[in-house]
C-alpha cells in the first residue's frame, strides 16, 4: 500500500484524521487508503460477529462525506475494512506506506496530549512515517505547556523524513 494510510474506527478524533490525510494526500498528489480495523476480540464479546458488509458501508459513507467536505480535487481513495488487531494490522500496512495517520483520543494518561494505545504503538513500532491527530487543546490548556515541548491540534511526525510535514500548520515533536 504506497500512499498515504490512514487509520479510521468513526470516532471523532479518526475523523479529523481522515480529513488531514485527505488534505495531505490531495496536496502530495498521492493515494489515500482508509483502514478500518475492528478488533476481533471486542466484535466477539459484545455483539458476536463483525457484519463486514455494514462495517464497509459505515465507512465509505464516513469517506464519501469527509471527500464531499474537501475542496478542491480529491486524491484517489480506497476503502479497507479488516477484522485484526488494530494496531498490529496498521503496522501492517505501514511496511510499504509512505505515511501512516492515525487520530488519539488524548487518553493515554500523560497529561492532555497522552497518546492511546494503538497511535502509541504504531508511533513507536511503524517502519515508516506517523502522523498522530490530536484533539483541539481546551480554552487556557496552551498556558500550562509554555517553555516545554507541546503537540497542538495535529501532532506527531515521525522519522526523519520530513517531506510530509505541513508547512506552518503544526508544531513537530519529534519521537
Amino acid at each position: 500500500m504506497p500512499g498515504i494510510i490512514v487509520g479510521v474506527d468513526g470516532s471523532p478524533h479518526s475523523r479529523r484524521a481522515l480529513q488531514w490525510a485527505l488534505s495531505e494526500a490531495a496536496a502530495r498528489h498521492a493515494s489515500l487508503t482508509v483502514l478500518s480495523v475492528h478488533d476481533e476480540k471486542a466484535v466477539t464479546c459484545t455483539t458476536g460477529d463483525l457484519n463486514q458488509n455494514q462495517a464497509a458501508q459505515d465507512v465509505q459513507a464516513l469517506v464519501d462525506q469527509a471527500v464531499n467536505s474537501q475542496s478542491g480535487p480529491a486524491p484517489p481513495v480506497t476503502v479497507q475494512v479488516i477484522p485484526g488487531s488494530p494496531a498490529a494490522e496498521l503496522l501492517d500496512a505501514g511496511h510499504h506506506a509512505d505515511l501512516l495517520v492515525v487520530g488519539s483520543r488524548g487518553s493515554g494518561g500523560l497529561g492532555p496530549r497522552g497518546v492511546g494505545s494503538v497511535s502509541s504503538q504504531v508511533a513507536y513500532d511503524a517502519t515508516c512515517p506517523v502522523v498522530i491527530i490530536f484533539p483541539p487543546l481546551a480554552a487556557g490548556q496552551a498556558g500550562r505547556h509554555a517553555g516545554r515541548p507541546r503537540f497542538h491540534d495535529l501532532g506527531i511526525l515521525r522519522d526523519d523524513d520530513l517531506s510530509f510535514a505541513p508547512a506552518g500548520s503544526m508544531e513537530l515533536v519529534p519521537v
